[in-house]
Formats: C-alpha cells, structure tokens, sequence
C-alpha cells in the first residue's frame, strides 16, 4: 500500500500479486484483508486496487466482492486476456472521486507470462 500525494491530497494505491497456489476462497482471504485496511480511510479519499489478482475462474468472486465493495474495474464489465494462456488475472479497480480512461492491455511488450496492463485515472 503506498499513499501518495496528490496536490496535498492523498490518493491510496494497493499494489497486489495474490497467491496463485491456493482456491479462489483463500485469494478472497488476502482480498479482504486489503478491503479492510482500505475502510480506514475517509469516504471521500479515492483508492486504487490494482495488480495480479490470479481470477482464474469466469465468474470469479474476486470481482463480485471487488463491486459489492463499491469499486469500478477500469475495464468495465469487459474480462480482457492479460496473461498468455489463462485469460484475465490482472485488474485495476478504482473507488472514490475519480474515473479511468484509457484503459488497456499492452501485447506488444512480452517481459513475462502476462502482459502489462494501464490506465488513466482522472479526479
């Protein structure tokens, strides 16, 4: 978790990589417990979850529980590939007074197993 100033605001970044070697319940383990350090903060304060949250399964809770939560994927209700041969495992989810753009999936770079992954955030 970093935060970072933002014109003497603070903006909340969660940088995550969830166990890959577990069940989608225990990723949903690690998940609250970064929802729940994100709950200290104000309403107010904008926070961005992002990263490898390994959503192997279609229908991952993972991402129910991210929107039950109050947060918006950056890709919508789209599921885009971001990794080579699973499918989508990487997301940015944002909550609070800011929207993303621009968001997109980079399959010209190849540094890894997954391809990288941006957006935009606008407040």
């Amino acid at each position: 978790m970093n935060e970072l100033d933002r014109n003497g605001a603070t903006l909340v970044a969660y940088n995550l990589h969830l166990e890959s070697r577990t069940t989608e319940y225990g990723r949903l383990l690690q998940l609250e417990e970064v929802l729940t350090d994100a709950g200290r903060y104000p309403a107010g304060t904008p926070v961005m979850v992002a990263g490898d949250l390994n959503t192997m399964h279609r229908h991952s809770p993972l991402i129910a529980r991210m929107r039950q939560a109050g947060y918006t994927s950056c890709f919508g209700g789209r599921r885009i590939r971001t990794h080579i041969l699973i499918g989508a495992l990487d997301w940015v989810f944002v909550k609070g007074p800011m929207t993303c753009e621009r968001a997109e999936v980079h399959r010209d770079f190849h540094a890894s197993d997954h391809f990288p992954i941006s957006a935009e955030l606008r407040f």
